[in-house]
Protein backbone atom coordinates (compact mmCIF):
# COMPACT_ATOMS: atom_id res chain seq x y z
CA UNK A 1 0.00 0.00 0.00
CA UNK A 2 2.36 2.26 1.13
CA UNK A 3 4.62 1.71 -2.57
CA UNK A 4 1.83 2.16 -4.23
CA UNK A 5 1.00 5.89 -2.84
CA UNK A 6 4.35 6.46 -3.22
CA UNK A 7 4.48 5.58 -7.14
CA UNK A 8 1.36 7.38 -7.75
CA UNK A 9 2.84 10.56 -5.44
CA UNK A 10 5.61 10.43 -8.06
CA UNK A 11 4.42 9.57 -11.20
CA UNK A 12 2.00 13.15 -10.57
CA UNK A 13 4.95 15.47 -9.75
CA UNK A 14 6.37 14.27 -12.78
CA UNK A 15 3.90 14.69 -14.85
CA UNK A 16 2.80 17.92 -13.61
CA UNK A 17 6.46 18.70 -14.33
CA UNK A 18 6.18 17.79 -17.59
CA UNK A 19 3.22 19.82 -18.19
CA UNK A 20 4.64 22.54 -16.77
CA UNK A 21 7.97 22.66 -18.63
CA UNK A 22 5.76 22.46 -22.02
CA UNK A 23 3.11 25.33 -23.48
CA UNK A 24 -0.30 24.85 -21.94
CA UNK A 25 -1.79 25.51 -25.18
CA UNK A 26 -0.70 22.48 -26.67
CA UNK A 27 -3.03 20.44 -24.16
CA UNK A 28 -6.62 20.39 -24.00
CA UNK A 29 -8.69 19.45 -21.24
CA UNK A 30 -10.96 16.20 -21.87
CA UNK A 31 -13.40 14.48 -19.95
CA UNK A 32 -14.03 15.70 -16.07
CA UNK A 33 -14.71 12.23 -14.29
CA UNK A 34 -15.67 12.04 -10.70
CA UNK A 35 -15.31 8.29 -8.37
CA UNK A 36 -15.18 7.85 -4.63
CA UNK A 37 -19.02 8.93 -3.89
CA UNK A 38 -21.20 7.20 -1.72
CA UNK A 39 -24.16 9.74 -1.65
CA UNK A 40 -23.10 12.60 -3.33
CA UNK A 41 -24.49 13.08 -6.77
CA UNK A 42 -22.00 13.87 -9.62
CA UNK A 43 -24.34 16.63 -10.93
CA UNK A 44 -23.59 18.02 -7.92
CA UNK A 45 -20.31 17.80 -7.76
CA UNK A 46 -19.97 19.30 -11.34
CA UNK A 47 -21.73 22.34 -10.85
CA UNK A 48 -19.40 23.40 -7.65
CA UNK A 49 -16.54 23.21 -9.77
CA UNK A 50 -14.77 25.19 -12.71
CA UNK A 51 -14.64 23.13 -16.00
CA UNK A 52 -13.05 24.00 -19.41
CA UNK A 53 -13.27 20.71 -21.32
CA UNK A 54 -11.65 21.05 -24.80
CA UNK A 55 -9.90 24.04 -23.96
CA UNK A 56 -6.62 24.77 -23.11
CA UNK A 57 -5.11 22.34 -19.68
CA UNK A 58 -4.90 24.70 -16.76
CA UNK A 59 -2.64 22.51 -13.55
CA UNK A 60 -3.97 25.40 -11.31
CA UNK A 61 -7.25 25.65 -11.90
CA UNK A 62 -7.09 22.20 -11.28
CA UNK A 63 -5.63 22.25 -8.15
CA UNK A 64 -8.31 25.09 -7.02
CA UNK A 65 -10.83 22.75 -8.39
CA UNK A 66 -9.24 20.03 -5.75
CA UNK A 67 -10.03 23.07 -2.85
CA UNK A 68 -13.35 23.61 -4.15
CA UNK A 69 -14.48 20.09 -3.83
CA UNK A 70 -12.78 19.64 0.27
CA UNK A 71 -14.91 23.08 0.77
CA UNK A 72 -18.42 21.03 0.60
CA UNK A 73 -19.66 19.60 3.12
CA UNK A 74 -18.95 16.36 3.87
CA UNK A 75 -16.02 15.73 1.77
CA UNK A 76 -13.38 14.77 3.66
CA UNK A 77 -10.73 14.45 1.04
CA UNK A 78 -9.78 15.31 -2.33
CA UNK A 79 -7.25 14.40 -5.12
CA UNK A 80 -6.93 14.28 -9.02
CA UNK A 81 -5.82 11.76 -11.39
CA UNK A 82 -4.57 13.01 -14.65
CA UNK A 83 -4.57 10.63 -18.00
CA UNK A 84 -3.36 11.66 -21.41
CA UNK A 85 -4.64 10.34 -23.98
CA UNK A 86 -3.76 10.85 -27.94
CA UNK A 87 -4.07 14.33 -29.88
CA UNK A 88 -2.99 16.03 -26.56
CA UNK A 89 -5.75 15.76 -24.60
CA UNK A 90 -5.87 15.31 -21.00
CA UNK A 91 -8.47 13.41 -19.39
CA UNK A 92 -8.88 14.69 -15.39
CA UNK A 93 -10.53 12.18 -12.84
CA UNK A 94 -10.92 13.37 -8.88
CA UNK A 95 -11.28 11.14 -6.67
CA UNK A 96 -13.52 12.34 -3.63
CA UNK A 97 -13.62 10.49 0.20
CA UNK A 98 -16.89 11.21 1.61
CA UNK A 99 -17.76 11.43 5.51
CA UNK A 100 -21.34 11.20 6.92
CA UNK A 101 -23.09 14.01 7.07
CA UNK A 102 -26.46 13.14 8.87
CA UNK A 103 -25.19 14.16 12.33
CA UNK A 104 -26.96 14.58 15.68
CA UNK A 105 -27.14 17.62 17.70
CA UNK A 106 -26.17 17.62 20.80
CA UNK A 107 -26.08 20.49 23.58
CA UNK A 108 -26.54 21.85 27.00
CA UNK A 109 -25.13 23.73 29.50
CA UNK A 110 -25.66 25.40 32.91
CA UNK A 111 -25.09 27.68 35.87
CA UNK A 112 -27.11 27.74 38.87
CA UNK A 113 -30.86 27.78 38.51
CA UNK A 114 -30.28 27.76 35.26
CA UNK A 115 -29.92 24.24 33.15
CA UNK A 116 -30.55 23.72 29.51
CA UNK A 117 -30.16 21.24 26.33
CA UNK A 118 -30.61 20.90 22.80
CA UNK A 119 -31.53 17.18 20.95
CA UNK A 120 -32.07 16.86 17.01
CA UNK A 121 -30.54 16.05 14.06
CA UNK A 122 -29.40 17.85 11.27
CA UNK A 123 -27.80 17.08 7.32
CA UNK A 124 -25.30 19.07 5.56
CA UNK A 125 -25.71 17.26 2.29
CA UNK A 126 -29.67 16.51 2.24
CA UNK A 127 -30.35 14.17 -0.96
CA UNK A 128 -26.92 14.39 -1.93
CA UNK A 129 -26.90 17.80 -3.62
CA UNK A 130 -25.43 20.07 -0.79
CA UNK A 131 -28.94 20.86 0.55
CA UNK A 132 -28.90 21.68 4.75
CA UNK A 133 -31.79 20.22 7.01
CA UNK A 134 -32.04 20.17 10.50
CA UNK A 135 -34.62 19.43 13.03
CA UNK A 136 -34.12 20.62 16.69
CA UNK A 137 -35.52 20.28 20.19
CA UNK A 138 -34.66 22.43 22.68
CA UNK A 139 -35.60 22.53 26.75
CA UNK A 140 -34.76 25.43 29.19
CA UNK A 141 -35.71 25.10 32.62
CA UNK A 142 -38.78 22.49 31.37
CA UNK A 143 -39.73 25.37 28.86
CA UNK A 144 -39.94 23.65 24.88
CA UNK A 145 -38.79 24.89 21.66
CA UNK A 146 -38.02 23.53 18.61
CA UNK A 147 -37.39 24.43 14.66
CA UNK A 148 -37.30 22.74 11.27
CA UNK A 149 -35.02 24.79 8.34
CA UNK A 150 -34.14 23.75 4.91
CA UNK A 151 -31.90 25.20 2.88
CA UNK A 152 -30.85 24.89 -0.51
CA UNK A 153 -28.05 27.28 -1.44
CA UNK A 154 -28.54 26.88 -5.37
CA UNK A 155 -30.64 24.79 -7.94
CA UNK A 156 -28.00 23.40 -9.87
CA UNK A 157 -26.04 26.13 -11.83
CA UNK A 158 -28.52 28.60 -11.05
CA UNK A 159 -27.41 31.66 -9.29
CA UNK A 160 -30.70 31.23 -7.08
CA UNK A 161 -32.16 29.31 -4.00
CA UNK A 162 -33.41 29.56 -0.94
CA UNK A 163 -34.55 28.40 2.31
CA UNK A 164 -37.27 28.09 5.02
CA UNK A 165 -37.97 27.76 8.64
CA UNK A 166 -40.70 26.79 11.12
CA UNK A 167 -40.06 27.45 14.46
CA UNK A 168 -41.18 28.14 18.38
CA UNK A 169 -39.60 29.33 21.14
CA UNK A 170 -39.91 29.37 25.04
CA UNK A 171 -37.78 30.58 27.40
CA UNK A 172 -37.56 32.15 30.83
CA UNK A 173 -36.34 36.04 30.76
CA UNK A 174 -35.53 39.61 32.67
CA UNK A 175 -36.94 42.43 31.32
CA UNK A 176 -35.37 45.43 32.93
CA UNK A 177 -37.81 48.20 34.19
CA UNK A 178 -36.68 51.39 35.66
CA UNK A 179 -38.64 50.12 39.29
CA UNK A 180 -37.24 46.73 38.95
CA UNK A 181 -35.90 43.33 36.93
CA UNK A 182 -39.20 40.96 36.08
CA UNK A 183 -39.09 37.74 34.69
CA UNK A 184 -41.20 37.03 31.98
CA UNK A 185 -41.92 33.62 30.11
CA UNK A 186 -41.14 34.49 26.51
CA UNK A 187 -42.78 32.45 23.64
CA UNK A 188 -42.13 32.98 19.45
CA UNK A 189 -44.08 31.35 16.89
CA UNK A 190 -42.03 31.90 13.28
CA UNK A 191 -42.27 31.02 9.92
CA UNK A 192 -39.83 32.34 7.54
CA UNK A 193 -38.71 32.13 4.06
CA UNK A 194 -35.75 33.78 2.69
CA UNK A 195 -34.20 33.67 -1.47
CA UNK A 196 -30.94 33.24 -1.99
CA UNK A 197 -28.53 35.16 -4.77
CA UNK A 198 -25.06 34.43 -5.95
CA UNK A 199 -22.45 36.46 -7.19
CA UNK A 200 -18.98 35.13 -8.04
CA UNK A 201 -17.52 32.37 -5.84
CA UNK A 202 -17.15 33.89 -2.81
CA UNK A 203 -20.94 36.16 -2.64
CA UNK A 204 -24.10 35.77 -1.81
CA UNK A 205 -27.05 37.84 -0.61
CA UNK A 206 -30.21 36.86 1.20
CA UNK A 207 -33.53 38.70 1.50
CA UNK A 208 -36.78 37.54 2.75
CA UNK A 209 -39.30 37.92 5.84
CA UNK A 210 -40.17 36.00 8.74
CA UNK A 211 -43.77 36.71 10.25
CA UNK A 212 -44.00 36.01 14.12
CA UNK A 213 -45.77 36.61 17.43
CA UNK A 214 -44.46 36.88 20.06
CA UNK A 215 -46.29 36.57 24.13
CA UNK A 216 -44.77 37.49 27.31
CA UNK A 217 -46.54 35.95 30.23
CA UNK A 218 -44.84 37.83 33.64
CA UNK A 219 -43.57 34.52 36.26
CA UNK A 220 -45.39 35.81 39.85
CA UNK A 221 -43.92 33.85 42.54
CA UNK A 222 -45.64 36.04 44.97
CA UNK A 223 -49.28 37.17 44.26
CA UNK A 224 -48.81 40.20 46.76
CA UNK A 225 -45.28 41.19 45.44
CA UNK A 226 -46.77 44.29 43.05
CA UNK A 227 -44.36 44.42 39.59
CA UNK A 228 -43.77 46.93 36.70
CA UNK A 229 -44.73 45.28 33.26
CA UNK A 230 -47.74 43.93 31.75
CA UNK A 231 -49.21 40.52 33.11
CA UNK A 232 -49.32 39.62 29.29
CA UNK A 233 -48.49 41.02 26.27
CA UNK A 234 -48.64 39.55 22.36
CA UNK A 235 -47.87 41.04 19.50
CA UNK A 236 -48.14 40.30 15.75
CA UNK A 237 -44.70 40.89 13.98
CA UNK A 238 -42.91 40.82 10.51
CA UNK A 239 -39.38 40.51 9.76
CA UNK A 240 -37.77 41.66 7.09
CA UNK A 241 -33.90 40.85 6.03
CA UNK A 242 -30.88 41.60 4.04
CA UNK A 243 -27.82 39.96 4.68
CA UNK A 244 -24.58 40.16 2.48
CA UNK A 245 -22.11 37.25 3.10
CA UNK A 246 -18.29 37.05 1.93
CA UNK A 247 -16.74 33.64 2.28
CA UNK A 248 -13.01 32.75 1.86
CA UNK A 249 -12.75 29.57 3.99
CA UNK A 250 -10.82 27.00 3.22
CA UNK A 251 -11.13 23.43 5.17
CA UNK A 252 -8.61 20.51 5.71
CA UNK A 253 -10.54 18.17 7.59
CA UNK A 254 -11.02 19.97 10.94
CA UNK A 255 -8.84 22.85 10.49
CA UNK A 256 -9.96 25.98 8.43
CA UNK A 257 -7.98 29.20 6.84
CA UNK A 258 -9.12 32.64 5.79
CA UNK A 259 -11.65 34.71 6.90
CA UNK A 260 -15.32 35.21 6.15
CA UNK A 261 -17.78 38.38 7.19
CA UNK A 262 -21.86 38.72 7.06
CA UNK A 263 -23.51 42.03 7.38
CA UNK A 264 -27.47 41.79 8.13
CA UNK A 265 -29.99 44.65 8.05
CA UNK A 266 -33.28 43.73 10.07
CA UNK A 267 -36.44 45.97 9.96
CA UNK A 268 -38.92 44.52 11.82
CA UNK A 269 -42.73 46.22 12.22
CA UNK A 270 -45.20 45.48 14.88
CA UNK A 271 -48.77 45.51 13.64
CA UNK A 272 -50.60 46.03 16.64
CA UNK A 273 -48.10 49.21 17.94
CA UNK A 274 -47.67 50.54 13.73
CA UNK A 275 -44.09 50.63 14.97
CA UNK A 276 -40.50 50.19 12.84
CA UNK A 277 -37.67 48.58 14.54
CA UNK A 278 -34.28 48.21 13.04
CA UNK A 279 -30.99 46.54 13.46
CA UNK A 280 -27.64 46.19 12.32
CA UNK A 281 -25.63 43.37 12.77
CA UNK A 282 -21.53 42.56 11.07
CA UNK A 283 -20.24 39.29 12.32
CA UNK A 284 -16.25 38.40 10.99
CA UNK A 285 -14.46 35.31 11.11
CA UNK A 286 -10.91 35.00 10.93
CA UNK A 287 -9.04 31.48 10.84
CA UNK A 288 -4.78 30.86 10.53
CA UNK A 289 -2.93 28.22 11.13
CA UNK A 290 0.51 28.87 11.55
CA UNK A 291 1.34 25.35 12.22
CA UNK A 292 0.34 22.19 11.16
CA UNK A 293 -1.58 21.35 14.87
CA UNK A 294 -2.38 24.80 15.58
CA UNK A 295 -6.03 26.81 14.49
CA UNK A 296 -6.30 29.84 15.56
CA UNK A 297 -10.30 31.50 15.45
CA UNK A 298 -11.60 34.68 15.95
CA UNK A 299 -14.66 36.05 16.01
CA UNK A 300 -16.05 39.28 16.07
CA UNK A 301 -19.41 40.70 16.09
CA UNK A 302 -21.34 44.25 16.63
CA UNK A 303 -24.67 45.07 16.67
CA UNK A 304 -26.53 48.31 16.40
CA UNK A 305 -29.98 49.00 16.82
CA UNK A 306 -33.19 51.01 17.49
CA UNK A 307 -32.10 52.87 20.69
CA UNK A 308 -35.53 52.24 22.39
CA UNK A 309 -36.34 52.51 26.18
CA UNK A 310 -38.20 48.79 26.57
CA UNK A 311 -36.75 45.84 27.99
CA UNK A 312 -37.66 44.02 24.74
CA UNK A 313 -34.16 45.04 23.21
CA UNK A 314 -33.12 42.40 20.63
CA UNK A 315 -29.07 41.92 21.62
CA UNK A 316 -28.75 39.24 24.32
CA UNK A 317 -25.90 38.09 26.36
CA UNK A 318 -25.88 34.37 26.90
CA UNK A 319 -24.00 31.43 26.92
CA UNK A 320 -25.57 30.11 23.82
CA UNK A 321 -23.45 32.46 21.28
CA UNK A 322 -21.60 34.89 23.09
CA UNK A 323 -19.80 34.14 26.33
CA UNK A 324 -19.17 30.53 27.83
CA UNK A 325 -20.69 30.42 31.19
CA UNK A 326 -22.20 33.12 31.63
CA UNK A 327 -25.75 31.61 31.51
CA UNK A 328 -28.76 31.84 29.49
CA UNK A 329 -29.86 35.30 28.34
CA UNK A 330 -28.84 37.36 31.22
CA UNK A 331 -28.89 40.92 30.18
CA UNK A 332 -30.24 42.45 26.72
CA UNK A 333 -29.16 45.66 25.09
CA UNK A 334 -29.59 47.85 21.82
CA UNK A 335 -26.13 47.55 20.80
CA UNK A 336 -23.50 44.81 21.32
CA UNK A 337 -19.95 44.50 20.80
CA UNK A 338 -18.32 40.53 21.05
CA UNK A 339 -15.13 39.47 20.37
CA UNK A 340 -14.16 35.41 21.16
CA UNK A 341 -10.59 34.09 20.10
CA UNK A 342 -10.22 30.55 20.43
CA UNK A 343 -6.44 28.52 20.38
CA UNK A 344 -6.91 24.96 19.00
CA UNK A 345 -3.91 23.20 19.80
CA UNK A 346 -4.57 18.99 18.39
CA UNK A 347 -3.26 16.99 20.55
CA UNK A 348 -4.15 13.41 18.67
CA UNK A 349 -4.94 13.20 15.17
CA UNK A 350 -5.67 9.67 14.23
CA UNK A 351 -7.43 7.93 11.39
CA UNK A 352 -10.65 7.86 12.89
CA UNK A 353 -10.44 10.26 16.07
CA UNK A 354 -9.08 13.74 16.97
CA UNK A 355 -8.84 15.44 19.70
CA UNK A 356 -7.87 19.54 20.74
CA UNK A 357 -7.02 21.39 23.48
CA UNK A 358 -8.02 24.63 23.45
CA UNK A 359 -7.79 27.89 25.41
CA UNK A 360 -10.70 30.86 24.92
CA UNK A 361 -11.10 34.34 25.62
CA UNK A 362 -14.79 36.01 25.66
CA UNK A 363 -15.22 39.79 25.80
CA UNK A 364 -18.71 41.41 25.47
CA UNK A 365 -20.50 44.24 26.22
CA UNK A 366 -24.15 45.40 25.80
CA UNK A 367 -25.79 49.33 25.27
CA UNK A 368 -28.79 49.24 27.80
CA UNK A 369 -32.21 50.54 26.28
CA UNK A 370 -31.99 53.87 26.34
CA UNK A 371 -28.74 54.51 26.81
CA UNK A 372 -25.99 56.55 25.19
CA UNK A 373 -23.38 54.70 22.21
CA UNK A 374 -20.45 55.29 24.51
CA UNK A 375 -22.11 53.00 27.42
CA UNK A 376 -20.55 50.11 25.64
CA UNK A 377 -17.31 50.96 26.43
CA UNK A 378 -18.21 51.53 30.14
CA UNK A 379 -15.97 48.89 32.69
CA UNK A 380 -19.44 48.38 34.11
CA UNK A 381 -21.25 46.74 30.96
CA UNK A 382 -18.38 44.23 30.29
CA UNK A 383 -18.33 40.83 31.00
CA UNK A 384 -15.10 38.73 30.60
CA UNK A 385 -15.00 35.29 30.81
CA UNK A 386 -11.70 33.35 30.24
CA UNK A 387 -11.84 29.40 30.01
CA UNK A 388 -10.52 26.24 28.97
CA UNK A 389 -12.05 23.32 26.80
CA UNK A 390 -11.36 19.82 25.17
CA UNK A 391 -12.77 19.06 21.89
CA UNK A 392 -13.45 15.44 20.78
CA UNK A 393 -13.52 14.95 16.70
CA UNK A 394 -15.08 12.02 15.12
CA UNK A 395 -13.56 11.90 11.97
CA UNK A 396 -15.99 9.75 10.04
CA UNK A 397 -18.53 12.08 10.46
CA UNK A 398 -18.80 15.66 9.21
CA UNK A 399 -19.66 18.21 12.16
CA UNK A 400 -18.75 15.63 14.96
CA UNK A 401 -16.89 17.78 16.92
CA UNK A 402 -17.59 16.98 20.72
CA UNK A 403 -17.20 20.48 22.50
CA UNK A 404 -17.15 20.71 26.90
CA UNK A 405 -15.82 24.44 27.95
CA UNK A 406 -15.76 25.88 31.24
CA UNK A 407 -15.74 29.30 31.71
CA UNK A 408 -15.53 32.19 34.52
CA UNK A 409 -15.67 35.92 34.64
CA UNK A 410 -12.39 37.47 35.62
CA UNK A 411 -14.33 40.39 37.32
CA UNK A 412 -16.50 38.22 39.63
CA UNK A 413 -14.94 34.86 39.76
CA UNK A 414 -18.12 33.53 41.17
CA UNK A 415 -19.86 33.61 37.82
CA UNK A 416 -18.72 30.48 36.15
CA UNK A 417 -20.26 27.76 34.17
CA UNK A 418 -19.79 24.61 31.87
CA UNK A 419 -21.14 24.36 27.82
CA UNK A 420 -21.31 21.50 26.33
CA UNK A 421 -22.31 21.11 22.76
CA UNK A 422 -21.59 19.54 19.31
CA UNK A 423 -19.69 21.11 16.75
CA UNK A 424 -17.35 24.52 17.33
CA UNK A 425 -18.24 27.20 19.47
CA UNK A 426 -17.77 29.12 16.13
Amino acid sequence: MLYRLISYYIIVIFFSATVAAQDSSSYEEGTTNFKGMKKSKETFLRDQIFQFQNQSFDLSSIEKNVQLLKNIPGIRQAEYILDTISNGIINVTYNVEELSTLTPIINLGGIRDNVWFRLGMTDFNWLGRGQFFSAVYQNNNGLHSGQVFLKIPRKHKSVWGYSASLSTWMSEEPLFFSEATVNYIYNNHSLGLTAIRHFGENTTIEFGNTAFVEIYEKVINNPEEILPGPKELTQNKILSKVAIDRDFLNYDYFYRQGYRWNLTYQNVFTFDEDVNFNSLLLRSYFYYRPKKKINIAVRAKFGLSTNSDSPFAPFVADSHINIRGIGNRISRGTAEAVFNIEYRHTISDQNTWASQFVLFSDIGSWRNPGGKILDIFKKDQLRHFVGIGGRAIYKKLFGATIRLDYGIDIYNPKYRGIVLGLGQYF
